[in-house]
């Protein structure tokens, strides 16, 4: 089988999906594409509706519980807006169009703070290399390969005590040890780190919703001994959301059966009022 490109290709940029996520930009470019081919134009936008599940058939490498969350996250951060067009009141399809006055927000920002970055590299270049013409070949290329060795390290080396990462890896050791107290830390959390931030960077989930993942991992009684790493977390992580969400639903239920007030019989006492003889 020839895995090269013999069929439509998914495009992104990969300014947005730096901006958005990954996950978020193929979504968002694939409703761009059928929203320009769309004849449904409502309040001066053109509307596409889908399902899911067949939104999901343009993402056969996704669980339809990734695309819905994706979808979901899209609308919260206000790139996609939902609408209903239907012609029956039943139908509940949603229709989907683009914020492009939201988007192009964004890529202002992303370029403003691409220039800004510019000014400062060109300011330190200027500081650093007085005269970068006295520097021979020989250690020009000498500096180059120094750097570029740098900055292929440079994930790895990011990782301090305060980047979102090593925060989760800590917060992650923290709920572990709530079971399990002789849990020993890695030696090197760098790998934790790396993995942590594939689930952010890669994957595009929230940082607050993998914490909250992680706490409710750590409450299961089957999961708390089977996901004791990032790498784990990663690899079941669809299976764990379905799941915690199941439950978080069910026991809503319970609380909202548990509140109801029970109404206790009236009791009519035939002879109040009346004499016995």
């Amino acid at each position: 089988m020839n895995l090269l490109i013999n069929e439509p290709p998914l495009q992104v940029l990969p300014s947005l999906a730096v901006q958005i996520g990954l996950n978020d930009a193929l979504i968002l470019q694939q409703m761009h594409y059928w929203a320009a081919r769309s004849n449904h134009i409502f309040g001066n936008r053109r509307w596409i509706y889908n399902s899911v599940a067949e939104w999901q058939k343009q993402f056969p490498f996704w669980s339809t519980s990734t695309v819905q969350r994706t979808i979901d996250r899209l609308v919260g951060k206000e790139l996609v807006l939902v609408g209903n067009f239907n012609k029956l009141a039943m139908d509940k399809t949603h229709w989907y169009t683009i914020n492009y006055e939201k988007l192009k927000a964004i890529c202002d920002a992303f370029s403003q703070n691409d220039q800004m970055q510019l000014v400062k590299m060109s300011e330190s270049i200027s500081s650093d290399c007085a005269n970068p013409f006295t520097q021979n070949d020989q250690s020009n290329t000498r500096d180059y390969t120094e750097t570029t060795q740098k900055n292929k390290n440079s994930r790895k080396q990011a990782f301090d005590e305060t980047s979102p990462e090593m925060v989760i890896a800590n917060f992650f050791i923290g709920e572990i040890r709530k079971n399990r107290p002789e849990f020993k830390i890695p030696n090197n959390l760098t790998k934790w780190c790396e993995d942590i931030d594939k689930i952010l960077r890669i994957d595009g989930m929230e940082k607050t919703e993998v914490c909250k993942l992680i706490r409710w991992v750590q409450t299961n009684d089957f999961w708390k001994s089977n996901v004791l790493s990032p790498a784990k977390l990663r690899k079941n992580y669809d299976q764990l959301v379905m799941q915690m969400q199941q439950e978080l639903q069910q026991q809503s239920k319970k609380q909202s059966i548990s509140a109801v007030t029970v109404p206790q019989p009236l009791i009519i006492d035939l002879n109040a009022g009346e004499d016995i003889e």
